[in-house]
């Protein structure tokens, strides 16, 4: 009886090497072009599967290329069993699968195929078939465009910078990028379809603050601050769903807890006259109104830092705080408000006071702070310029109900946080009002008759 003998195919690339008595086995040589400092030449590639995974192996000569697809077919061999030694009813299930396979012009390995199958099984644990789990998955995501986070929330903010107008424009962007473009799309680099609830929840476990020279640097952010990045990041996961970059349905911060705002004890967050006079002694002319109206009006820093000049009435001595510049604190309730204006404060004021634009005119003046602190010698803990605003007024006033109503709170929360007693604080409020420039850059005391008269 004759040997069989090995069969290849020659007629054209790529050539099929098989085993002698064992078709369902081949290893394949192809061609492949390379470059030597620009000079071209020709290199051999074997190719073959096991168990689902493509193997490579390269040979310069064809001759070479071949003696080695020999063997490693002829290995093959002794590893799969021939069509001949299979049950029948394999053989059919095999056929079955090869003739699916061929008319869903998939070029994918049979036995790869198969082991994606089973990982696909397991990974369902029972919960439903491959073809229920692919049906959702093509239902929920059909028409989704693919994008990375980073390249979406560029898009978004450059819409919402767009879509604002006047002085919020820059300071509204200026906050998303700060929390939405350097932390978060920071840290998920990937598509925004992919994002995980799960992975955003340990985001959120794990942030920090990263604001250099503050008291807080590298401690864990407080509740107020989560909240407000969940807010943002609620903000611009809406977007996404509308540009059609999420599915309508998800809920990327499902796991990620609803942060309550705390308020911090204003009273606590104090700073004295002298620290104040300090202060403002080593300000520089372009922050100068910033500090007065944060320190004289009780302004919070997002409102302070877009106050337009146009809304400082000193000549009817009132500060309009309107929607556009209110609306941005994020804050529950009414601040739409105007104040009054302080004699001290228009004293301040005066020098620098124009028709219209910006009363400051740093990007972001509250990063100066902790350098105008260091610079005075003053410890400066965050919002104590308004915080000791409200802690004086209340003092001198006597009206809770008053004072809430200039700053934007409720009197509940004046009563709650704010509000100090005791003797030292009356001896302090009437010098904290009388802190009058003698220039832009000196200051110095100047008692008034009848300090209960500011009012």
């Amino acid at each position: 009886m004759p040997m069989p003998t090995r069969k290849t195919k020659t007629s054209q690339w790529p050539l099929l090497v098989k085993p002698a008595g064992n078709p369902n086995v081949s290893v394949a040589i192809r061609p492949l072009t390379q470059k030597n400092k620009g000079e071209p030449y020709t290199i051999f590639c074997l190719t073959w599967t096991v168990n689902g995974e493509r193997k490579r192996r390269y040979h310069k000569q064809l001759e070479d290329a071949k003696k080695d697809a020999e063997t490693v077919a002829d290995s093959l061999a002794g590893k799969s069993p021939g069509l001949a030694d299979l049950q029948p009813e394999t053989r059919a299930d095999i056929s079955t699968a090869v003739v699916a396979l061929r008319k869903s012009g998939l070029e994918k390995p049979l036995a790869a195929i198969v082991t994606e199958y089973a990982e696909v099984i397991k990974a369902l644990k029972g919960l439903g078939t491959p073809l229920e789990a692919a049906k959702e998955y093509a239902e929920r995501n059909a028409g989704l465009r693919q994008t990375s986070v980073p390249a979406a929330a560029e898009e978004w903010i450059d819409q919402e910078e767009n879509n604002k107008e006047g002085r919020e424009r820059s300071a509204w962007a200026t906050k998303l990028r700060k929390t939405v473009q350097n932390r978060f799309a920071k840290d998920f680099t990937g598509t925004v379809a992919a994002l995980d609830p799960l992975l955003i929840d340990k985001w959120f476990a794990g942030l920090k603050n990263v604001q250099k020279g503050t008291a807080n640097y590298g401690k864990p952010l407080s509740e107020t601050t989560k909240k407000n990045i969940r807010d943002d990041l609620a903000s611009f996961f809406r977007w996404c769903q509308s540009h059609r970059y999420l599915p309508k349905d998800a809920d990327l911060l499902e796991a990620v807890p609803e942060f309550q705002r705390k308020h911090q004890n204003g009273s606590k967050n104090t700073i004295t006259p002298d620290d104040l006079a300090k202060l403002l002694k080593a300000c520089p002319a372009e922050l100068t109104p910033y500090v007065a109206v944060r320190a004289f009006a009780g302004l919070r820093e997002i409102e302070a830092s877009l106050l337009d000049w146009k809304h400082v009435h000193l000549e009817t001595g009132w500060i309009e705080v309107t929607e556009d510049v209110a609306k941005q604190t994020a804050d529950e309730q009414g601040v739409v408000r105007d104040i009054p204006i302080q004699p001290v404060l228009k004293a301040w004021l005066a020098s620098f006071a124009k028709a219209e634009g910006p009363i400051c005119s740093m990007n972001d003046p509250l990063q100066a702070l902790p350098r105008l602190a260091k610079r005075a010698g003053v410890t400066l803990p965050r919002n104590a310029l308004r915080h000791s605003y409200i802690a004086y007024r209340t003092a001198i006033t006597g009206d809770v109900p008053r004072v809430a109503d200039e700053c934007g709170n409720s009197p509940e929360i004046i009563r709650k946080y704010y509000r100090r007693r005791g003797a030292q604080i009356h001896l302090d409020a009437p010098k904290w009002f009388a802190i009058m420039p003698e220039t832009p850059a000196n200051v110095v005391f100047v008692p008034r008759p009848d300090a209960t008269a500011v009012a």
